[in-house]
């Protein structure tokens, strides 16, 4: 919503206070005060003016009556409004209309008394109370309150209407609804041209909003808490490459959700998935937004990615829940410093006796849980919503817990975001009106599918400024609420509540038994990348954290395949940039030290163990040799040993330090002309020999030469 909406709701003070004015100057007070009270006759005879059946548009809280896309749409109206202030509500067309615009009238009920009353009238909207008359003001350009004018309101295509409603005070002297307090549902229902109606047809493409009137003293009230959850989350994804990523239209409603929240400075409680931040954070501007959303609010912790926790303990996977959670927690210490909550747990999924006792081990003394993980209180001793913490059943150390309010949640899911901001804060003041003497807290888990940023405008403007509503974090929410005792809804003495979990065991062992099994092949990928490179190692990281996306519950068995094929294929291209060459080198001593070549192709250090194998040659210094290559060619010296002369053949294999991946293999030829100590020793031995005959022979011959020469 923005600028836009906040000039208009500027505009629409300003109107306010001129409409004020106006109808105390122009409405003379005789008149005023024998028509102008009418809220308590209209609560009293809500139902005395019903309009024709209810609406069949459907149900639920995504019904186009709840969210506007019938004709009529909500621009803009006031959270709540106090004796002697203007009502305004602003209305446009919607969706296919004539050309000529839409009629429709504005039918004001009476007090809404319960919450289930609130939540049915939403699922089922029945305009029975009051249909409120207006006069057009053409030189203010809005439409005025006036009992005595006619009930039907045009807004031609294009424009919007301004509908202005003095709410008074029982004594006042001027014309105005006296509203009861509290929360009054309140229709914008279309007419239809006489010729198109048809008999007994239910109104169709209602709006549905209400008026809530504050308390006289709200000073003396006690004030409803309300504790907002937003997930920052994205469902794990991957490219070719093994690289993380978010789709962008998912992305894009991420950041204008953080922009939203870091432009207001109202607390509540950030709910990161670190999987997610870490893939944001590349960009540095999504990186700062994180930064300012969280600033000054409540971070609360959890795993690398969403994982069936329950599930894991139950099929005997406690280590891998806990590295998911020392990996979320170390990620998200490099991004949120002093606000970071490692005591409180906010649940998503199966929640069972098991992890609750892990929770405990693992520093948890806070939970916050789905309603439906939780057996029904009993109606007797609670009638009403619970709005306080309890602790459980099982053996939880002290452990307390809040169960977040579901239909809260679902208002944030209507297609209107302004529509369905209003009904939202409605709520919270209905269950504010059950019980307005007590302090409260009620907890809002917001789906992972966020709400338009208009949502959040609407709503944390209005928290910002109801004084007896008041936005805290979770960590306010369990300091300052007293928990809820066993007795029932009233009692403040006695043992604390109780509840049971509705489940003692999962129903997704099988799935992390099977996800693990697929998995096995991948964490022995991780583990040589971890052993084979540098700790700090981009590749490791990126390997470490598609497997443990992999363990995401929220991907089918064949998407985690791919995550451990693309492991593989992360692991073949930085391992297989070690190259050994086949070699021959020639040494001609029986011990010679000889260049071993490796060329690392690829840009990262890369830790090998080599094995050298071979049955001619000896190696003193050993066979085994652990070495770091560089990027490019190096030689490693190598001390051989040869027994004899000839041509050896050695083996070498290249492992990874934990010798549990093969990186590459090779043979190196060794050609030897060496001779050994015998051989040595007899060559002498015949060289003195053929020299000692030879000198024999050259004496015998000298002598002979001479006796043929005497006489």
């Amino acid at each position: 919503m923005s600028a836009v909406s906040r000039t208009g709701r500027a505009a629409l003070s300003v109107v306010a206070a001129v409409v004020l004015l106006w109808t105390q100057a122009a409405w003379p007070t005789g008149r005023a005060s024998s028509q102008h009270r009418e809220s308590t006759a209209t609560a009293r005879a809500a139902a005395s003016h019903p309009l024709p059946g209810p609406s069949a548009s459907g149900s639920g809280v995504t019904d186009s009556s709840v969210t506007g896309l019938g004709p009529l749409r909500l621009v803009q109206q006031s959270p709540f409004v106090s004796p002697g202030q203007n009502f305004l509500v602003e209305v446009a067309v919607s969706g296919p209309t004539p050309s000529a615009g839409v009629d429709f009238e504005v039918v004001l009920g009476a007090r809404i008394r319960s919450r289930i009353q609130f939540l049915r009238g939403l699922e089922t909207p029945s305009p029975r109370g009051r249909r409120l008359g207006f006069r057009h003001v053409p030189e203010l350009g809005i439409w005025i309150f006036d009992p005595k004018a006619p009930t039907t309101v045009r807004v031609e295509r294009g424009e919007t209407v301004q509908l202005v409603v003095p709410v008074v005070p029982s004594d006042a002297a001027v014309a105005g609804l006296d509203l009861e307090e509290g929360v009054h549902p309140l229709w914008l229902v279309p007419v239809r041209p006489p010729e198109r109606e048809r008999p007994r047809q239910p109104p169709s493409g209602v709006v549905t909003t209400h008026i809530v009137r504050m308390p006289d003293r709200p000073e003396e009230a006690e004030t409803l808490d309300v504790a907002l959850i937003v997930p920052v989350h994205s469902a794990p994804a991957i490219r070719d490459d093994g690289r993380s990523t978010i789709p962008a239209e998912r992305r894009q409603i991420l950041v204008d959700t953080l922009t939203t929240l870091a432009a207001r400075d109202v607390p509540l409680t950030i709910l990161p998935t670190p999987h997610t931040v870490s893939v944001l954070a590349e960009n540095d501007k999504a990186r700062s937004l994180l930064r300012d959303a969280a600033e000054g609010r409540q971070v609360a912790t959890g795993p690398f990615v969403r994982l069936p926790a329950a599930a894991l303990l139950e099929s005997e996977s406690e280590d891998r829940l806990s590295e998911a959670l020392r990996l979320g927690r170390r990620l998200l210490r490099s991004y949120f410093d002093g606000n970071l909550d490692y005591s409180t747990w906010v649940a998503t999924g199966e929640v069972t006796p098991q992890l609750v006792s892990f929770l405990v081990r693992a520093g948890v003394s806070r939970v916050v849980l789905p309603s439906e993980t939780l057996r029904p209180l009993d109606d007797r001793l609670f009638p009403r919503t619970l709005t306080r913490p309890f602790g459980l059943d099982e053996d939880s150390g002290g452990l307390l817990a809040f169960a977040a309010d579901p239909n809260l949640a679902a208002h944030a899911r209507a297609d209107d975001p302004v529509a369905a901001a209003h009904q939202f804060l409605a709520d919270l003041f209905v269950l504010f009106f059950d019980s307005p003497g007590v302090h409260r807290s009620v907890v809002v888990h917001l789906d992972d599918d966020l709400p338009d940023p208009s949502f959040f405008d609407v709503v944390l403007a209005a928290l910002s400024s109801a004084r007896v509503l008041r936005p805290v974090t979770l960590d306010e929410a369990f300091e300052f609420t007293e928990p809820a005792r066993a007795a029932g809804e009233t009692a403040r003495e006695g043992e604390i509540l109780r509840r049971a979990l509705a489940r003692s065991s999962s129903e997704m062992v099988d799935w992390a038994r099977d996800r693990t099994r697929l998995l096995g092949r991948a964490e022995v990928l991780v583990s040589a990348l971890r052993a084979a490179l540098p700790r700090e190692s981009p590749v490791v990281r990126r390997a470490e954290t598609v497997v443990m996306a992999a363990m995401s519950e929220e991907i089918d068995p064949g998407v985690a395949s791919e995550y451990v094929e693309a492991v593989r294929r992360v692991a073949q291209s930085t391992l297989g940039a070690l190259r050994i060459p086949d070699q021959v080198v020639t040494i001609t001593s029986r011990e010679a030290r000889i260049p071993l070549q490796l060329n690392n192709l690829g840009a990262e250090r890369i830790r090998i163990r080599v094995m050298l194998t071979s049955d001619k040659l000896q190696f003193p210094d050993g066979a085994t040799l652990d070495v770091e290559v560089r990027p490019g060619s190096v030689r490693i010296p190598v001390l051989v040993r040869t027994r004899s002369s000839g041509t050896f053949p050695v083996r070498i294999d290249a492992l990874t330090p934990e010798e549990d991946l093969s990186v590459d293999r090779a043979t190196l030829t060794i050609n030897s002309r060496a001779v050994s100590g015998l051989g040595v020793f007899l060559s002498i031995l015949c060289a003195l020999f053929l020299a000692a005959w030879w000198l024999r022979h050259f004496r015998r011959t000298r002598r002979d030469r001479r006796l043929m020469a005497l006489p």
